[in-house]
């Protein structure tokens, strides 16, 4: 998984992104998209604060 994030923050294309993840929906359940999906979104909320 924590390959699969740094490799994903690689790409600043939208469709590249995209392509990345399809690569590691099939070897995931439901659960562990989830966990990613989680982490993902905990990062951004970080990233999102006031710039000073």
């Amino acid at each position: 998984v924590d390959n699969f994030l740094e490799n994903l923050a690689k790409f600043t294309r939208e469709e590249d992104q995209v392509n990345h993840f399809k690569t590691i929906i099939g070897k995931c359940t439901a659960n562990d998209l989830k966990m990613i999906i989680r982490l993902i979104k905990h990062d951004l909320r970080i990233n999102s604060g006031p710039k000073h």
